[in-house]
Protein backbone atom coordinates (compact mmCIF):
# COMPACT_ATOMS: atom_id res chain seq x y z
CA UNK A 1 0.00 0.00 0.00
CA UNK A 2 1.49 3.44 -0.65
CA UNK A 3 2.23 5.28 1.62
CA UNK A 4 2.78 9.56 1.68
CA UNK A 5 5.35 10.72 4.07
CA UNK A 6 3.79 14.58 5.74
CA UNK A 7 6.56 17.07 6.62
CA UNK A 8 6.98 20.60 6.27
CA UNK A 9 8.34 19.93 2.17
CA UNK A 10 4.68 18.46 1.80
CA UNK A 11 2.65 20.76 3.62
CA UNK A 12 0.44 21.30 0.84
CA UNK A 13 -0.53 17.82 1.48
CA UNK A 14 -2.87 18.81 4.27
CA UNK A 15 -5.90 19.05 1.85
CA UNK A 16 -5.54 15.29 2.34
CA UNK A 17 -7.37 13.32 -0.05
CA UNK A 18 -9.85 10.10 0.84
CA UNK A 19 -9.67 6.90 -0.45
CA UNK A 20 -11.30 3.53 0.86
CA UNK A 21 -11.78 4.94 4.05
CA UNK A 22 -8.14 6.13 4.90
CA UNK A 23 -6.82 9.75 4.90
CA UNK A 24 -3.76 9.75 2.98
CA UNK A 25 -0.38 11.26 5.05
CA UNK A 26 -2.33 9.66 8.17
CA UNK A 27 -2.25 5.99 9.66
CA UNK A 28 -6.35 6.91 11.01
CA UNK A 29 -9.25 5.59 9.69
CA UNK A 30 -11.78 8.19 8.44
CA UNK A 31 -15.01 7.67 7.58
CA UNK A 32 -15.32 7.14 3.40
CA UNK A 33 -17.14 10.04 1.58
CA UNK A 34 -19.17 7.37 -0.19
CA UNK A 35 -21.67 4.44 1.82
CA UNK A 36 -20.64 1.21 2.42
CA UNK A 37 -23.50 -0.98 1.50
CA UNK A 38 -23.77 -3.60 3.77
CA UNK A 39 -25.59 -6.97 1.94
CA UNK A 40 -28.17 -8.61 4.43
CA UNK A 41 -29.50 -11.19 3.54
CA UNK A 42 -34.07 -11.50 3.03
CA UNK A 43 -36.15 -13.96 3.61
CA UNK A 44 -37.07 -14.47 0.03
CA UNK A 45 -32.95 -15.16 -1.11
CA UNK A 46 -33.02 -18.91 -0.63
CA UNK A 47 -30.65 -19.74 -4.35
CA UNK A 48 -28.20 -22.28 -2.56
CA UNK A 49 -29.34 -22.96 0.58
CA UNK A 50 -31.35 -26.75 1.55
CA UNK A 51 -35.00 -26.22 0.69
CA UNK A 52 -35.68 -28.96 3.17
CA UNK A 53 -37.97 -26.05 5.58
CA UNK A 54 -40.39 -25.41 1.63
CA UNK A 55 -41.06 -29.07 0.38
CA UNK A 56 -40.52 -30.51 -2.95
CA UNK A 57 -41.15 -27.92 -5.98
CA UNK A 58 -44.62 -28.44 -7.51
CA UNK A 59 -43.53 -28.51 -11.13
CA UNK A 60 -47.24 -28.50 -12.66
CA UNK A 61 -49.09 -26.42 -14.80
CA UNK A 62 -51.63 -24.43 -12.95
CA UNK A 63 -54.19 -22.54 -14.78
CA UNK A 64 -54.71 -18.85 -13.62
CA UNK A 65 -57.73 -18.03 -11.26
CA UNK A 66 -59.72 -14.67 -12.86
CA UNK A 67 -58.05 -12.65 -9.27
CA UNK A 68 -54.87 -13.40 -10.83
CA UNK A 69 -55.97 -12.10 -13.89
CA UNK A 70 -56.95 -8.91 -12.15
CA UNK A 71 -53.68 -8.40 -10.39
CA UNK A 72 -51.49 -8.67 -13.54
CA UNK A 73 -53.70 -6.15 -15.02
CA UNK A 74 -54.02 -3.76 -11.57
CA UNK A 75 -50.38 -4.17 -12.12
CA UNK A 76 -49.95 -2.83 -15.96
CA UNK A 77 -52.30 -0.19 -14.92
CA UNK A 78 -50.45 1.49 -11.77
CA UNK A 79 -47.11 1.38 -14.26
CA UNK A 80 -48.69 3.40 -16.97
CA UNK A 81 -49.69 5.87 -14.04
CA UNK A 82 -46.26 6.02 -12.66
CA UNK A 83 -47.63 4.65 -9.41
CA UNK A 84 -45.13 2.03 -9.15
CA UNK A 85 -42.51 0.13 -11.30
CA UNK A 86 -41.26 -3.20 -11.51
CA UNK A 87 -37.99 -2.32 -9.56
CA UNK A 88 -40.40 -1.26 -6.69
CA UNK A 89 -42.56 -4.28 -6.67
CA UNK A 90 -39.79 -6.93 -6.75
CA UNK A 91 -38.43 -4.85 -3.56
CA UNK A 92 -41.90 -5.08 -2.09
CA UNK A 93 -41.52 -8.97 -2.50
CA UNK A 94 -38.30 -9.13 -0.80
CA UNK A 95 -38.90 -6.86 1.77
CA UNK A 96 -41.79 -10.01 2.67
CA UNK A 97 -41.68 -12.46 5.79
CA UNK A 98 -40.24 -15.69 6.11
CA UNK A 99 -43.63 -17.03 6.73
CA UNK A 100 -45.23 -14.70 4.00
CA UNK A 101 -42.07 -15.87 1.58
CA UNK A 102 -43.02 -19.66 2.14
CA UNK A 103 -47.06 -19.26 2.34
CA UNK A 104 -48.59 -16.98 -0.24
CA UNK A 105 -48.81 -17.69 -4.45
CA UNK A 106 -47.22 -16.09 -6.67
CA UNK A 107 -49.45 -13.70 -6.93
CA UNK A 108 -49.87 -13.12 -3.67
CA UNK A 109 -47.02 -11.96 -3.10
CA UNK A 110 -47.47 -9.15 -6.09
CA UNK A 111 -50.77 -8.26 -4.54
CA UNK A 112 -48.93 -7.42 -1.16
CA UNK A 113 -45.89 -5.80 -2.80
CA UNK A 114 -48.37 -3.48 -4.60
CA UNK A 115 -50.12 -3.01 -1.51
CA UNK A 116 -47.58 -1.86 0.92
CA UNK A 117 -45.84 -0.11 -2.03
CA UNK A 118 -49.20 2.61 -2.43
CA UNK A 119 -49.28 2.71 0.94
CA UNK A 120 -45.58 4.30 1.43
CA UNK A 121 -46.05 6.40 -1.86
CA UNK A 122 -49.13 7.09 -0.03
CA UNK A 123 -50.91 6.81 -3.54
CA UNK A 124 -53.89 4.66 -1.22
CA UNK A 125 -54.39 5.34 2.51
CA UNK A 126 -55.25 2.06 4.92
CA UNK A 127 -58.81 3.48 5.06
CA UNK A 128 -58.98 2.94 1.32
CA UNK A 129 -58.55 -0.99 2.18
CA UNK A 130 -60.87 -2.06 4.59
CA UNK A 131 -64.78 -0.98 4.64
CA UNK A 132 -65.94 1.03 7.47
CA UNK A 133 -67.59 -1.36 10.56
CA UNK A 134 -70.61 0.91 10.59
CA UNK A 135 -71.52 -0.53 6.77
CA UNK A 136 -73.05 -3.63 7.60
CA UNK A 137 -76.24 -5.36 7.31
CA UNK A 138 -77.45 -4.28 10.48
CA UNK A 139 -76.56 -8.17 12.40
CA UNK A 140 -73.66 -6.14 14.10
CA UNK A 141 -76.30 -4.30 15.91
CA UNK A 142 -77.58 -7.15 17.45
CA UNK A 143 -77.53 -7.24 21.11
CA UNK A 144 -76.99 -10.43 23.53
CA UNK A 145 -78.58 -10.89 26.40
CA UNK A 146 -77.36 -12.68 29.95
CA UNK A 147 -77.71 -16.40 29.51
CA UNK A 148 -77.64 -16.52 25.62
CA UNK A 149 -75.41 -18.93 24.23
CA UNK A 150 -72.89 -17.93 22.02
CA UNK A 151 -70.49 -19.15 19.84
CA UNK A 152 -67.03 -17.36 19.47
CA UNK A 153 -66.20 -16.88 15.17
CA UNK A 154 -63.04 -18.91 13.85
CA UNK A 155 -59.80 -17.07 13.59
CA UNK A 156 -60.15 -17.54 10.19
CA UNK A 157 -63.23 -15.47 9.56
CA UNK A 158 -62.97 -11.88 7.27
CA UNK A 159 -63.40 -9.14 9.67
CA UNK A 160 -63.27 -5.86 7.52
CA UNK A 161 -60.69 -4.24 9.10
CA UNK A 162 -56.29 -5.08 9.64
CA UNK A 163 -55.03 -8.42 11.66
CA UNK A 164 -52.88 -9.34 13.35
CA UNK A 165 -54.49 -7.38 15.91
CA UNK A 166 -57.12 -8.95 17.45
CA UNK A 167 -58.08 -8.92 21.21
CA UNK A 168 -59.71 -12.24 21.50
CA UNK A 169 -57.66 -14.79 22.63
CA UNK A 170 -56.52 -17.68 20.44
CA UNK A 171 -57.98 -20.24 22.78
CA UNK A 172 -61.66 -19.26 22.50
CA UNK A 173 -61.84 -19.43 18.77
CA UNK A 174 -65.20 -21.99 17.79
CA UNK A 175 -65.84 -22.08 21.66
CA UNK A 176 -69.48 -22.22 22.63
CA UNK A 177 -70.21 -20.21 26.17
CA UNK A 178 -72.83 -18.03 27.64
CA UNK A 179 -73.23 -14.60 28.32
CA UNK A 180 -72.73 -13.57 32.00
CA UNK A 181 -72.48 -9.76 31.43
CA UNK A 182 -72.58 -7.22 29.23
CA UNK A 183 -70.11 -4.37 29.97
CA UNK A 184 -71.50 -1.97 27.49
CA UNK A 185 -69.90 -0.12 24.41
CA UNK A 186 -66.28 1.10 23.65
CA UNK A 187 -63.79 2.06 20.85
CA UNK A 188 -63.08 -0.87 19.18
CA UNK A 189 -59.98 -1.39 19.83
CA UNK A 190 -59.17 -3.79 16.82
CA UNK A 191 -60.03 -0.64 14.86
CA UNK A 192 -57.56 2.22 17.18
CA UNK A 193 -54.88 0.30 17.13
CA UNK A 194 -54.71 1.55 13.25
CA UNK A 195 -56.03 4.82 14.16
CA UNK A 196 -59.28 4.37 12.63
CA UNK A 197 -62.92 5.41 13.48
CA UNK A 198 -65.90 3.25 13.31
CA UNK A 199 -68.80 2.74 15.88
CA UNK A 200 -68.55 1.41 18.98
CA UNK A 201 -68.78 -2.19 19.94
CA UNK A 202 -70.37 -4.12 22.73
CA UNK A 203 -68.17 -6.02 25.32
CA UNK A 204 -69.80 -9.45 26.93
CA UNK A 205 -68.13 -11.28 29.66
CA UNK A 206 -68.82 -14.96 27.85
CA UNK A 207 -68.39 -18.01 30.43
CA UNK A 208 -67.03 -21.15 28.94
CA UNK A 209 -66.62 -24.66 29.96
CA UNK A 210 -62.66 -25.33 30.91
CA UNK A 211 -63.39 -28.83 29.56
CA UNK A 212 -64.14 -27.12 25.99
CA UNK A 213 -61.61 -25.16 25.85
CA UNK A 214 -58.37 -27.83 26.83
CA UNK A 215 -57.73 -30.82 25.39
CA UNK A 216 -56.12 -32.23 28.22
CA UNK A 217 -58.06 -30.47 30.70
CA UNK A 218 -58.49 -32.91 33.66
CA UNK A 219 -60.02 -30.59 36.24
CA UNK A 220 -63.35 -30.42 37.90
CA UNK A 221 -65.94 -30.89 34.90
CA UNK A 222 -68.06 -27.57 36.43
CA UNK A 223 -64.63 -25.02 36.27
CA UNK A 224 -65.17 -22.21 33.84
CA UNK A 225 -63.22 -19.71 32.40
CA UNK A 226 -64.70 -15.61 32.02
CA UNK A 227 -63.22 -14.30 29.11
CA UNK A 228 -64.45 -10.75 27.70
CA UNK A 229 -65.14 -10.60 24.14
CA UNK A 230 -66.39 -7.91 21.78
CA UNK A 231 -69.57 -8.33 19.74
CA UNK A 232 -68.13 -8.47 16.42
CA UNK A 233 -66.58 -12.42 17.49
CA UNK A 234 -69.36 -13.59 18.80
CA UNK A 235 -72.85 -15.24 16.93
CA UNK A 236 -75.77 -17.01 18.17
CA UNK A 237 -74.48 -20.63 19.20
CA UNK A 238 -77.11 -23.81 17.40
CA UNK A 239 -79.04 -25.81 19.51
CA UNK A 240 -76.26 -28.76 18.37
CA UNK A 241 -73.26 -26.58 19.14
CA UNK A 242 -74.14 -25.28 22.46
CA UNK A 243 -74.06 -28.96 23.87
CA UNK A 244 -70.32 -29.34 22.58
Amino acid sequence: RQSLVFNRSTRKSANMTWRRGIAMGSNKTLPSRRPIHIMVEHDHDIGGKKLDDYGPIDKHEVPMMPWEYEVDATLSILIQKSHITVDELRRGIEALSGEQQKNLSYYEKWAASMTNILLERRVIKIDDLYRDTDEDDGSERQVFKIGDKVKVKSETTLLPWPKPHLRTPGYVYGAVGEIVADCGEFEYPELSAYRRKGMKQRLYRVRFAQKDLWTLYDGGNHDTAVVEVYKPWLEPASSSSSSS
